[in-house]
Formats: structure tokens, C-alpha cells, sequence
């Protein structure tokens, strides 16, 4: 009986390790998985970001925070007006945040804080330059920058 007793609190022994164990693999396991999971949203689906400065006024402000959506323009083109969030080539550790107003082929022209979008005024508000003037090639969208 005396060796029954101790075989079965060796196996209770035994049981509370694996339990632990298990419960330690299922722990990281759990980890892993959901450090995988959000590593593939980030990188292909959407991100969180923060607007930082206030070139997007009135339409985004400072510490204002958003979803980039970063699936769509994997299917479709950025078009006039939409407002894009990117890496610039030589800050890459920044998002800029800001509105496309010209496609490739497009002539814009600021002057006295207007924007002519092929020779015609545009009316928007969130100019904040009084003069410039491009010409886009047809590889590039023009991003106005306010700051």
C-alpha cells in the first residue's frame, strides 16, 4: 500500500511538471502565434499612425491618430485629392502624411496661395505657399507639402 502511495505521488509529480510545461508551451506558443499575426497586418493590411505637425490643417491635426489602409493601392492607382501616408526616401524611419494633387502629366502651378491644376484654379483650401509651378513627368504624383 506504502508503495502504491509513493507511485502515485510521483505520478501527481510528474502531472504538475507536465501541466506546467504544458501550459508554458501553450503560453509562448500563443505568443509566437500572435506576434505572427500582427507582423502580417502591419506589414500587408493596415497600421495605426500618428499625424505629426500641422501641414495637413484643417483636415488632419497634430497627435491625430489613423488606420492606414494599406491593401487598396495594391489594386487600384492613387488618384487627385486623396491623402497618402509614405516613407520619404531619406527619412525612413518617419511617415509623411500628405494629399496628392497632381497625377503624372498633370501642370500645376501655385500663385498668391492658388492652386491651377492644367491651367484651371482649384478650390481648395489647404494651400499655405504663395508661388510654384510643375510640371509632372509620367512616373511620378506630386504631393503638395504645406509644412
Amino acid at each position: 500500500m506504502e508503495k502504491n502511495n509513493k507511485e502515485m505521488k510521483n505520478l501527481k509529480k510528474k502531472d504538475a511538471k507536465k501541466g506546467k510545461k504544458s501550459m508554458i508551451r501553450e503560453l509562448l506558443e500563443t505568443v509566437i502565434s500572435a506576434g505572427i499575426i500582427a507582423f502580417i497586418i502591419i506589414t500587408f493590411i493596415g497600421q495605426v499612425t500618428v499625424v505629426r505637425g500641422a501641414s495637413m490643417e484643417p483636415t488632419l491635426h497634430d497627435n491625430e491618430r489613423l488606420v492606414a489602409n494599406k491593401i487598396s493601392y495594391r489594386f487600384e492607382t492613387p488618384e487627385r485629392g486623396e491623402i497618402i501616408i509614405f516613407k520619404p526616401p531619406l527619412e525612413i524611419k518617419r511617415n509623411y502624411i500628405k494629399r496628392i494633387i497632381g497625377i503624372p502629366g498633370d501642370k500645376i502651378e501655385i500663385t498668391k496661395g492658388e492652386i491651377y491644376l492644367n491651367d484651371k484654379k482649384l478650390e481648395e483650401s489647404y494651400v499655405k505657399i504663395d508661388r510654384m509651378r510643375i510640371c509632372l513627368l509620367q512616373l511620378y504624383l506630386i504631393i503638395l507639402f504645406l509644412s
